[in-house]
């Protein structure tokens, strides 16, 4: 792992670094041209099961942009095939074969063995520090009990939920008993990162968002707890994930994560102050990075403005970089979180 002094891991903990350390969600993807290239043989799923190809692509945005993390390249889907549910990763987004309908569902889940189920996570985690030779951290990370069993119950990509939110009123034993099992799950595996060599966990809730703050408490909170506290006795620091949820700050302060990543749809220095004394990640509009870079560069300096060079912000995106991004703005954009907020 990284040296505990680095500036992204500082920030993490909420100390004072040289300068805002900077990466971007879905940085190792779809807006690389090194990463298309590899698109056009093999599917996602055979990317990520490949640790050559997953590691190559893990370590392209420090080689060419700069940034000072490297998130390995995997999928929030990657766990559950060893836990029994069968999908494909398509155009839009993950399919479930067989979705969740009743405690049957759940009860055929499987317990995994991360190390082994995974183990192709694993080594790709392995080459790409040994790639990076420990010049940047390298992120693990998870996809959140709530939102996997949102593609597990509604099958797909859904936008209002519906189906979830039903299961979870309706069949409150098997609801609690799949979050107890995903918890696990989550637990373990973000543990079988740490162990293999990434120095931060994420945790995406990509749709928390959808819930009201009452069922976010009874239905979910929970489990994040559980989670958090299982990764912080592994020695990393972790950072939650999720967008739409700024009526819920309070509520996140107390999962226990080391850093709250929040979206544009709030200011961040509100943000702060709703989330209290931990570090923050954010919160770029992507769409912005599509844009001239005068543009890009005001909306940037506004976001550190607002942070004021407080120590624990890790300049990021609201959420995960766009197909059509010119690698250029990236490189460019990394250059001026570095020169504005150098010590």
């Amino acid at each position: 792992m990284v040296d505990k002094n680095n500036a992204f891991i500082l920030a993490c903990r909420g100390h004072e670094a040289e300068y805002t350390p900077i990466w971007f969600m879905r940085q190792a993807g779809r807006y690389l041209p090194g990463y298309m290239e590899l698109r056009k043989h093999h599917s996602i799923m055979e990317m990520y099961k490949d640790p050559a190809i997953s590691s190559a692509i893990t370590t392209m945005p420090v080689e060419l942009i700069g940034v000072d993390a490297a998130i390995i390249f995997a999928d929030l889907m990657t766990p559950l095939e060893a836990m029994g549910v069968e999908f494909d990763i398509g155009s839009g987004g993950p399919a479930i074969k067989y979705p969740i309908k009743d405690a049957h569902g759940v009860d055929a889940l499987k317990k995994i063995n991360p190390l082994s189920d995974t183990g192709y996570v694993m080594e790709a985690i392995r080459r790409s520090a040994a790639s990076l030779q420990n010049r940047v951290p390298i992120i693990g990370f998870s996809g959140a009990p709530f939102t996997l069993a949102s593609y597990m119950i509604e099958g797909t990509l859904s936008r209002d939920l519906h189906m979830i939110k039903g299961f979870m009123h309706s069949n409150a034993e098997p609801w609690h008993s799949l979050m107890e099992k995903l918890a696990d799950m989550v637990s373990a595996y973000s543990i079988a990162q740490a162990s293999s060599g990434a120095s931060a966990i994420q945790i995406f809730d990509s749709w928390a968002g959808n819930l009201c703050p009452a069922d976010y408490e009874e239905f979910v909170m929970p489990y994040m707890k559980r989670i958090f506290r299982r990764i912080s006795e592994a020695g990393v620091p972790s950072i939650y994930f999720s967008t739409c949820t700024s009526g819920m700050f309070g509520l996140l302060s107390e999962l226990g994560a080391d850093v709250i990543s929040v979206d544009w749809r709030v200011d961040i220095d509100d943000a702060w102050s709703g989330i209290g004394c931990r570090a923050i990640q954010g919160n770029l509009d992507p769409s912005l990075m599509l844009c001239d870079f005068g543009t890009l560069e005001k909306r940037a300096n506004a976001i550190m403005e607002q942070t004021a060079g407080r120590p624990g912000h890790i300049f990021n995106l609201g959420h995960g970089m766009l197909p059509t991004t010119p690698v250029q703005n990236a490189e460019r954009l990394v250059k001026l979180v570095h020169e504005r907020t150098a010590l």
